[in-house]
């Protein structure tokens, strides 16, 4: 706007501007960066390994009444069989056994036949018998027996055999020293005729801690 003053001379005023305030919007920020570690798990595998022991012993068998078995036959003037069936038992041996583990197969001897008795008039067998087995235990030094009461039945010419052998029986156990022995035999068996050759016996044998 412009006016004259007392001197006459002209003079413009102008409104002072107001400067209107910006308003800057701070949109920067400090972004605090975390890295967050996961805590580490340490899995500890523990590893039982198990002791295997051995146990040490020996063992042996017999048969009584005897080794050779006999039968009857109707056609002998003295009405025994005209052979038998006969045992032979392996050597007194010594072997091992893994404590507490699966039952271990050992032979025991072998089952032999012998006729000469004809298939019209054969040998017949009904016949008991009891295997005995001694069982040494290296440990304590002890002794012990099992008992096995079988019976042999049937009939037996020379070239055909109708034999079964049973037992009544078939396992037992005996404690020696500081472990209990388990002994088995199979339940029955059929022996061969005298032409078959000879039937292998095999026992199974295992052992735990009393």
């Amino acid at each position: 706007m412009s006016h004259a003053n007392a001197e006459g001379i002209l003079v413009t005023t102008r409104k002072p501007r107001y400067a209107r305030p910006t308003l800057e919007c701070l949109e920067s920020r400090t972004v605090l960066s975390t890295v967050l570690t996961s805590p580490t798990t340490t899995t500890t595998a523990i590893v039982q390994s198990a002791t295997v022991q051995s146990i040490n012993y020996s063992y042996n068998w017999s048969v009584t009444p005897g080794a050779v078995l006999t039968g009857t036959n109707t056609a002998t003037l003295n009405k025994k069989s005209t052979g038998s069936v006969a045992f032979a038992w392996v050597k007194q041996t010594s072997s091992h056994l893994t404590l507490g583990g699966t039952q271990s197969t050992i032979p025991f001897g072998y089952v032999m036949t012998s006729s000469s008795a004809t298939t019209t008039h054969p040998d017949y067998y009904n016949t008991p018998f009891t295997i005995r087995m001694g069982i040494r235990d290296a440990a304590s030094g002890i002794t012990g027996y099992v008992y096995f009461k079988g019976t042999i039945t049937g009939t037996l010419s020379a070239f055909k055999s109708n034999l079964t052998v049973k037992f009544s029986a078939p396992t037992q156990k005996i404690t020696l020293g500081n472990y209990v022995y388990t002994v088995s035999l199979p339940s029955s068996f059929a022996p061969y005729a005298p032409t078959g050759g000879m039937y292998k016996l095999f026992a199974k044998v295992s052992a735990v801690h009393k």
